[in-house]
């Protein structure tokens, strides 16, 4: 991780509590990035919904942070005052946040949640800030965004690269202007944040084989399915 300069736990659906997968590979890198920063170097996480799960997850060591709820829709985010001190959005101008609060731009797809109980209940609420909260489909109030309070990890649990790169028909994602120029500046954050450290790979050829270039997404249009493209990985046991 010292070659690296940040961390996106993505979107997906596993279990955090499978050997050898994402929990396990997500609870290492969450616990070297915690000791990184303890020892002075700036080295950023930001979970993106099943990532946002992940980061309550590893913050709180259980998996009773999750709460069961259903938000398949693009939803637009509910401020609370916090969010005017945060970090994730610092940057982001009057106009961007008034397009978040009032249009559906925001891409939901999850059947699990943190909320603010859930946080308060596990001694959160002393660790993180929550900036947004949005409602399912049946009302209860969930956690939309959050960051830490001593660390610079921050997550959604919405999907902000899904209005500008995801087009499969069939789930509906916002793609007007608007979605599209708002998230982009969550994707800034995290960038902005890599940029504050100078991690680096020792040589050219060392990163160009770290590239995700080194392998071909696949096509799975034809064939259902919530994506247009994956990556086929070779699980090694």
């Amino acid at each position: 991780m010292s070659k690296i300069n940040g961390v996106v736990f993505p979107g997906g659906g596993v279990y955090f509590t499978d050997p050898k997968g994402y929990g396990e590979a997500g609870l290492r890198i969450y616990n070297i990035a915690k000791k990184m920063n303890d020892e002075g170097d700036h080295f950023p996480l930001m979970g993106i919904c099943l990532g946002y799960e992940f980061l309550m997850f590893a913050a709180s060591g259980t998996y009773d942070i999750l709460t069961p709820c259903s938000a398949l829709d693009p939803l637009p985010l509910n401020f609370l005052q916090a969010y005017n001190q945060s970090k994730l959005f610092s940057n982001f101008p009057e106009d961007i946040i008034d397009i978040l609060a009032t249009l559906p731009v925001t891409v939901n797809h999850h059947r699990k949640c943190v909320t603010i109980e859930k946080l308060k209940t596990f001694d959160l609420d002393k660790e993180w800030t929550v900036m947004t909260t949005n409602n399912d489909s049946t009302g209860i109030e969930f956690v939309s965004s959050s960051e830490s309070l001593f660390y610079p990890f921050a997550g959604v649990q919405f999907h902000p690269e899904k209005n500008p790169y995801e087009w499969k028909a069939s789930q509906n994602y916002p793609h007007s202007k608007e979605a599209v120029l708002s998230s982009r500046y969550f994707l800034d954050w995290i960038v902005d944040q890599a940029r504050l450290n100078n991690h680096s790979f020792p040589s050219l050829e060392e990163e160009n084989q770290a590239l995700i270039y080194n392998y071909s997404p696949v096509f799975i249009g034809q064939i259902g399915g919530y994506y247009e493209q994956i990556y086929r990985f070779v699980y090694v046991k």
